[in-house]
C-alpha cells in the first residue's frame, strides 16, 4: 500500500497538539526545551490553565518578556529561586524582537537580509540566548516553554539554530475558523486613512501579526483574501506601492468579486503613475459596482492625469449625475475644462463647486485663474479677493492677484500685492521678477533693478530677469550694461532660451556689430525655429549690410510668423508693412495702434525694438518709402 504524504493529512486539532504537548511535559527529566507556535493571548492562557490542572505534581511559572528585554538568564534564575518552578513559560519574546525589526526595517534592509543567518545582526535577545545554551542545560534542571508567534520561530530557526537545536518538541497549535476571525478582526482596521496614523513601528508590529495570521494553513479563501487585502494597505501606508499591488493581487486571485481591493489597487498604480493599468482596475470596480461614484471620480481624474480631457470630463459628468453634491468633483471637472481651454464651463463648474462649499479657497484661486485666460481682470481679482480672504496666507493667491492688476495697469497695486507674495515666500524669485516690471513700467528704474537683481540671486538660470534688467539698462541708455548682463546670463546658463538670444543679437545690431547680432539670432532661431521677432531682426542685419532684397524677403517671413496678439506685434507689423511697399495700409495700421497708447506706461512697446528697427530702415527711404514718416509717428507719441 502506498503510504500517505504528510502533507495531505489532515490537520491536527487544538486537542491534539495538546495531548502531544502534555505527554511531553509530563515525560520530561531534567533540562528540556519546547516551542509552541502560538499567537492568540487567550489560547495561551487556555493552555497553560489547562497544563496546570493537567500537571498538578509539576509546578508552572510565567515570564513575560517586555520590549527592551536583552538577557533573561538572571530574571530565570532569580524567578526559579523565588518560585521553585518545574516548567517555565515564557511568552512576548516577540516584543523584544520589534525593536531590532524597527531598527532594520528603518534602515533599509529587505526581509531577506533580516532573517539571514548573521552574527553582526543577530537581535540581543538571541545572541544572549545562543551565548548562554550550556549554562541553561546545566544550571536549570527544569522545561522551558517558548510560546511565540511562527515569524518569531523563523527567527531561532534562522538567528539562534545553536539554541533551537536542543529543542525537545516543537507544537502548533491550530486557530479554529471562529478564532481566525475574532483575530482577522482584531487585527483588521480596513481604512486607509487609519493606517496612515501608524507610525513605522506600529506599521512593523502590524506586519508581524498579519504575517502570522496568514501563516495559519487551514485559512479559508475568503479569510486570506481579507488578510492580503490588510497586508495592501499597510504597505500602501509606508509608501511601499509595488508590495502592496502584489497584496492586492493575491486578494483579488482568491475572490475576483472583491471590490475594495480592485479601487484600492487603481489608487496604488495611480501612485506609481501607471495610469493605464489603474483605470482598468477601476473599470472592474464599476463592474462590479456600476453606480459608485467614487470609482468613476477617481478614474477621471486618472484619465486627467493622462491628459485624455475630453474623455474625463464625459466621467466626471456621470459622477456628478450620481453624487451632484460633492464640490470636489465639480471642482476637479473646472479644471479638465480649463485644459481644454474651455473657460466658460469651467468658471461654471467652479460656480458649482463654490455653491456647495462657499469656503473652499482652490475654487476661488482656480476659479480666478479662468477669468484671467478670459482677460476677465476685474473679475478675476474679485476671486482672488476671496481666496485670500480665505486663506491670507497663500503667497500664491496675493502673486496671481498682482499679475492681474498688472495687466490692469495698476501697477501700484500689483506692487503692494508683489509684496505681500514676497513677504509671505521671500525666495518666489518670480514675483520679484514680476516686481520689477512693474517698478519699471512706473520709471521706478533703480527699485526695478534692485528686484531684478534679487530674482537672478534667487534663481541664477532665469532668464526672463536678465531679459528684463537688460531692458531697464537699455532704456537708461546703458547698452554695455545690458549686453553684460545678457552675456553673463549666457554663462549660468548656456544654453539659455529664444528671447535672451534674440536680445543679444538685437543689442549688437543696435551697436552696429552684424557678426555678433546674426551669429546670436541664428542661435535664437535654432531653439525656437519660426519666432517672428529674430527673423525681423535678422533682416535688419541685412539693412545695415545693404542686402536689402534679402531683408526684404526675411521681413516678409517675419510677418508671416506673427500672429499681431499684442500692442508690440501689431506695431513691428505696421513697420514691416511699410518696408515691404504697402505704404498707405501700414501707416494707417500704425497710427490706429498709436491711438490706443494713451498713457506714458504704455510707451514701452515703443522702445527697445519697433522705434529703432524704424530708425534703422529710415536710413535708406529710398528703399522703404513711407518709413520716415513712420518714425515722425513714432517719436511724435514719445513726446
Amino acid at each position: 500500500m502506498m503510504p500517505i504524504a504528510p502533507d495531505s493529512l489532515p490537520p491536527e486539532t487544538f486537542d491534539q497538539v495538546y495531548r502531544r504537548l502534555f505527554r511531553a511535559l509530563r515525560r520530561k527529566k531534567g533540562f528540556g526545551l519546547f516551542f509552541v507556535v502560538q499567537s492568540d493571548y487567550r489560547q495561551v492562557s487556555q493552555i497553560i490553565e489547562q497544563l496546570r490542572r493537567d500537571l498538578p505534581q509539576k509546578k508552572i511559572s510565567l515570564l513575560s518578556i517586555k520590549r527592551e528585554t536583552q538577557k533573561v538568564y538572571d530574571q530565570i534564575a532569580e524567578l526559579r529561586e523565588q518560585e521553585g518552578f518545574d516548567i517555565l513559560v515564557i511568552r512576548g519574546i516577540e516584543q523584544a524582537l520589534y525593536e531590532y525589526e524597527d531598527t532594520k526595517r528603518l534602515s533599509g534592509w529587505s526581509s531577506t537580509e533580516i532573517y539571514t543567518y548573521s552574527w553582526k545582526g543577530v537581535p540581543p535577545i538571541l545572541s544572549h540566548l545562543n551565548q548562554q545554551r550550556e549554562r541553561f542545560g546545566t544550571d536549570f534542571s527544569c522545561s522551558f516553554v517558548f510560546v511565540v508567534p511562527s515569524f518569531v520561530l523563523n527567527y531561532f530557526i534562522q538567528r539562534a539554530p545553536d539554541f533551537f537545536d536542543w529543542r525537545s518538541g516543537l507544537f502548533h497549535f491550530p486557530l479554529t475558523e471562529e478564532e481566525r476571525q475574532v483575530r482577522l478582526e482584531q487585527l483588521s482596521i480596513g481604512d486607509l486613512q487609519e493606517y496612515l496614523k501608524l507610525t513605522p513601528e506600529e506599521r512593523v508590529i502590524k506586519t508581524l501579526e498579519l504575517n502570522d495570521l496568514l501563516d495559519e494553513s487551514s485559512n479559508s479563501p475568503e479569510t486570506t483574501a481579507n488578510l492580503h487585502f490588510e497586508h495592501g494597505l499597510l504597505f500602501l501606508s509606508g509608501n511601499n506601492y509595488e508590495k502592496a499591488i502584489a497584496s492586492y493581487d493575491q486578494a483579488i486571485a482568491l475572490n475576483s468579486d472583491n471590490y475594495k481591493a480592485w479601487f484600492i489597487r487603481g489608487i496604488t498604480l495611480g501612485n506609481l503613475e501607471r495610469y493605464e493599468e489603474a483605470i482598468a482596475s477601476f473599470d472592474q470596480c464599476i463592474a462590479l459596482v456600476p453606480d459608485d461614484y467614487a470609482a468613476w471620480f477617481i478614474r477621471g481624474i486618472t484619465l486627467g492625469n493622462l491628459e485624455r480631457y475630453e474623455e474625463a470630463v464625459a466621467i466626471f459628468d456621470k459622477a456628478i449625475d450620481l453624487n451632484s453634491d460633492d464640490y470636489a468633483a465639480w471642482f476637479i471637472r473646472g479644471i479638465t475644462l480649463s485644459n481644454l481651454e474651455r473657460y466658460e464651463e469651467a468658471i461654471a463648474s467652479f460656480d458649482q463647486a463654490i455653491a456647495l462649499n462657499p469656503d473652499f479657497y482652490q475654487a476661488w484661486f482656480i476659479r480666478g485663474n479662468a477669468l484671467d485666460d478670459l482677460e476677465r481682470y476685474e473679475e478675476a481679482i474679485a476671486s482672488y479677493d476671496q481666496a485670500i480672504a480665505l486663506n491670507p496666507d497663500d503667497y500664491k493667491a496675493w502673486f496671481v492677484r498682482g499679475n492681474a492688476l498688472d495687466d490692469l495697469e495698476r501697477y501700484e497695486e500689483a506692487i503692494a500685492s508683489f509684496d505681500q507674495a514676497i513677504a509671505l515666500n521671500p525666495d518666489n524669485y518670480q514675483a520679484w521678477n514680476n516686481r520689477g516690471a512693474a517698478l519699471g513700467k512706473l520709471e521706478r528704474y533703480g527699485e526695478a533693478i534692485e528686484a531684478f537683481k534679487q530674482a537672478i540671486y534667487i534663481e541664477p538660470k532665469f532668464t526672463s530677469a536678465y531679459n528684463s534688467l537688460s531692458r531697464i539698462y537699455y532704456d537708461q541708455g546703458c547698452c554695455k550694461l545690458a549686453i553684460d548682463n545678457l552675456i553673463r546670463a549666457t554663462k549660468t546658463n548656456p544654453r539659455g532660451d529664444s528671447v535672451l538670444w534674440n536680445n543679444l543679437g538685437f543689442l549688437y545690431l543696435i551697436q552696429n556689430k552684424p557678426k555678433k547680432a546674426k551669429s546670436c539670432l541664428h542661435r535664437s532661431l535654432q531653439m525656437q525655429r519660426n519666432s517672428f521677432l529674430p527673423i525681423f531682426n535678422l533682416a535688419l542685419v541685412h539693412v545695415i549690410s545693404k542686402k536689402f532684397k534679402e531683408a526684404k524677403r526675411l521681413i516678409q517671413k517675419s510677418l508671416t510668423c506673427c500672429q499681431g496678439e499684442d500692442t508690440q506685434e501689431k506695431l513691428y507689423i505696421a513697420i514691416g508693412t511699410i518696408a515691404l511697399g504697402q505704404k498707405q495700409d501700414g501707416l494707417q495700421n500704425l497710427q490706429d495702434i498709436l491711438s490706443t497708447l494713451t498713457h506714458p506706461s504704455r510707451f514701452g512697446v515703443i522702445r527697445g525694438g519697433v522705434l529703432e528697427s524704424a530708425e534703422l530702415l529710415a536710413r535708406y527711404p529710398a528703399q522703404f518709402p513711407g518709413i520716415d514718416q513712420a518714425l515722425a509717428m513714432l517719436k511724435q507719441t514719445l513726446q
